[in-house]
Order: C-alpha cells, then structure tokens, then sequence
C-alpha cells in the first residue's frame, strides 16, 4: 500500500464500466454531488446511480491503484480489502458523537460493558421488571442473532 496525497487519490482511474461514466475518483464524486443536489430529499444513499454497490466502485478504482490493500478475483472484480484503510477514525468516536449531538444515550452494554448509543440498538434483554428491557450492543445483538445485527 503506498501514501498518497488527497489530491493524487482524486486523480485515480475508475473502471471504464462504472455507473457514474466517471474518469477518476473526482470525476465520480462530483457526479455524486450533482446526484445529490439534484435529487435533494429523494437521494438515495443506497443507488446513487441505480446499484447498491456503488462504493465499490471506488473500492476498486482505490485497490487497483494500491492505494488500499485489497485482493481481485480471476476476473478483476474486487474479493477482499481492509475497510480500516479507508476510514482512520475510530467508528466508536464517530458513534459517540452523533449519539451525544442528536440526544441519544450513550450507555454501557448490560451484556458485555461495551458502550453504545441508541441509534444502534438493534435488540433488547429483560431487565427482570415485568414488561421491561434494556437495549444491547450491537455485537451482542449479532452473537444471539446467528451473527446478524
């Protein structure tokens, strides 16, 4: 993997077959942007450009140029690559964050101690009240869901 400027990342080639027609990384973010604006609240976070694996697009274009580690099947599509490379902040951080800013809880798991936030409470225990539970981490969701959150 080798260090590269914010600016040499921008100037990286996409795959001639992207969705976005895109020359580089900048050409695909400014289609995003416009994608944006233009569809303002009707946006789509998921099929910016009509499929769900857009980002992987970039994945790619970022891959292809060792900028992040990454492996490639037989057919040069992208397998594996370390999602850590792309994003250098602690996701907790950015968790505790939001919680905190939009009035949501930040409270330890019951579970496990690990902290949470709210907005990612995806299951509950009993508290030993009748009628009442206590929300768990994510993780802890994922282990008693068969590894799904």
């Amino acid at each position: 993997m080798s260090s590269i400027s914010g600016a040499q990342v921008l100037d990286i080639p996409m795959r001639d077959d992207n969705d976005a027609d895109a020359s580089t990384i900048r050409d695909y973010l400014i289609e995003l942007l416009k994608t944006v604006w233009d569809e303002g609240e009707e946006f789509s976070g998921k099929r910016p450009f009509g499929n769900s694996g857009w980002k992987y697009e970039l994945f790619e274009a970022l891959a292809g140029a060792e900028a992040i580690e990454a492996t490639f099947d037989d057919d040069g599509f992208l397998e594996a690559f370390n999602p850590a490379a792309l994003w250098p902040y602690e996701p907790r951080h950015v968790h505790r964050r939001y919680a905190q800013a939009h009035g949501y809880f930040w409270l330890p798991c019951p579970l496990c101690g690990r902290h949470f936030g709210g907005h990612e409470i995806t299951d509950s225990v009993p508290t030993g009240e009748a009628g009442t539970s206590q929300g768990i981490c994510p993780m802890c969701s994922a282990e008693r869901n068969g590894g799904r959150p």
